[in-house]
């Protein structure tokens, strides 16, 4: 009898662990190793990602919805620079009309979560576990390859990161050590447009896309992370929304927390600082805005692959994390999280369904429906997952979570109230760390009448007596 190739079952097996666990082909990526990726030139040095951004004090936030390519040079300061002791002062200690503190400013502004920071807003590293810098930006600002490479993927998702590129960079000097030799992966998410495509070896100083808010996103902006090759898929996230579930943790409260803050440093860098500490300033020039990119767009060849990798999903998706909100200045000295507003008015909103009262014995249903601002059914994609919860804790869903797939008919989706305790009480529904609430209503002790005006409950002989009534005995 013939022997099972051991090798091509375990490769299966993988595969098929692998789906699933996923279940969902189509939202991940699968390579096996048929074809490499070709040289690329020698590491000559870093640039930013970005050369230009705008000067948002001194525009006061008007910049949010533009163009880059309306913008003009007076609008447009180089990129500030990245440094972590300015990011995490306190906006309270910057003085307004202070060239000094309005550069201050300006960076926490443009770096609106800081590497490994959280999506308080304080500026602050090591305070949550995003593996990245996510940086403030006009629709369509070029972004570049911040070193020789080549593009190793290609990513046109609608969730998660949105539109990303990675692009591998070969023998490069390690973050710790110039004279260690190592490979990293330098990846751009939540972009409008792709320049490149999979295969293609690109040089420093490259664009390689244009910013955009695509993905689970709030607002134009870049995901920059820089993945060692100790991460099993870039962009690597370090949390899967199931282990935020398990932990009782919301996306946003994961990252605040810190859930898996130690995987997030294993196998990624400072992407700036790394971009700082091997700068070359000699190659550098303002970057053009490309007029035309509909025929760049491209998807990832499934023929280019390297290695046996099952990108595990995170929260929403990848969400890994509405990924970053930004920072702008109003007309107060105060620094807030802006959300722009989507077009027409397919902006997200539920209505919830509720009566006035519930009795605990009752069994009692809510409905509730993804609407838009007019109060129809919402036609573009719903978040992921839905949250469910009790603002009092005097009733407990049927369901803590669901995913958006849940959402039936009209858009609408059904729960029950259980363990009811008397009380006042409202439901809500959270999505994207946005919660919408029901109106309140009371949950009332019993729907059944008092069975005696003389009696009550507490009578050491209530239960025996009530009996009797029952039976027609008295």
């Amino acid at each position: 009898m013939k022997k099972p190739n051991v090798k091509i079952w375990a490769l299966i097996g993988v595969i098929v662990s692998g789906l699933l666990y996923v279940g969902d082909f189509s939202s991940f990526l699968y390579r096996a190793s048929v074809l490499s990726f070709p040289e690329h030139a020698a590491f000559d040095g870093t640039v930013h990602p970005v050369k230009q951004v705008p000067n948002w004090v001194a525009m006061n936030g008007n910049a949010d919805d533009a163009q880059y390519s309306s913008l003009n040079s007076s609008n447009l300061v180089n990129i500030p620079a990245y440094d972590a002791n300015q990011l995490k002062r306190s906006v309270d200690t910057l003085t307004w009309g202070n060239a000094a503190d309005d550069e201050v400013r300006n960076a926490k502004i443009t770096y609106s979560v800081p590497y490994m920071g959280s999506y308080t807003l304080d500026g602050v590293e090591d305070a949550g576990s995003h593996p990245a810098v996510d940086i403030k930006l006009p629709y369509g600002t070029p972004i570049a390859s911040i070193a020789n490479g080549v593009v190793t993927k290609v990513s046109m998702k609608e969730s998660g990161f949105g539109h990303h590129v990675v692009v591998m960079h070969n023998n490069v000097p390690s973050f710790d050590n110039a004279n260690e030799k190592v490979t990293y992966y330098s990846s751009y998410s939540h972009v409008g447009t792709v320049l490149v495509s999979v295969g293609e070896v690109v040089t420093k100083g490259q664009q390689v896309a244009l910013s955009g808010n695509t993905g689970t996103s709030t607002t134009p902006h870049l995901h920059f992370q820089i993945d060692n090759a100790d991460a099993p898929w870039h962009p690597f996230w370090p949390f899967t929304f199931q282990e935020a579930i398990d932990a009782g943790l919301n996306f946003y409260e994961a990252v605040n927390y810190g859930l898996n803050a130690d995987k997030a440093r294993a196998t990624t860098i400072n992407p700036l600082e790394y971009v700082k500490k091997y700068y070359d300033s000699s190659s550098i020039s303002a970057p053009a805005v490309v007029e035309s990119v509909a025929a760049s767009v491209v998807e990832a060849p499934v023929e280019v692959v390297v290695e046996v990798v099952v990108e595990v999903p995170v929260v929403v998706s990848e969400p890994v994390v509405v990924e970053a909100p930004v920072v702008v200045v109003k007309e107060e000295p105060v620094v807030e999280v802006i959300v722009v507003e989507p077009s027409y008015d397919q902006e997200l909103n539920f209505t919830i369904d509720v009566m006035s009262s519930y009795y605990v014995d009752d069994s009692s249903e809510i409905v509730i429906r993804a609407v838009d601002q007019k109060g129809r059914q919402f036609e573009d994609s719903l978040p992921e997952v839905i949250f469910f919860k009790s603002e009092n804790d005097n009733f407990v869903p049927s369901k803590k979570f669901v995913e958006s797939s849940r959402f039936g008919v009209d858009a609408q989706y059904t729960i029950e109230l259980r363990n009811m305790k008397a009380g006042e009480d409202r439901l809500y529904v959270e999505t994207n760390g946005k919660k919408t609430y029901s109106d309140r209503f009371n949950i009332i002790a019993s729907d059944k009448p008092e069975l005696f005006t003389d009696l009550g409950e507490d009578h050491k002989y209530y239960k025996e007596i009530a009996s009797l009534v029952d039976k027609g005995v008295i």
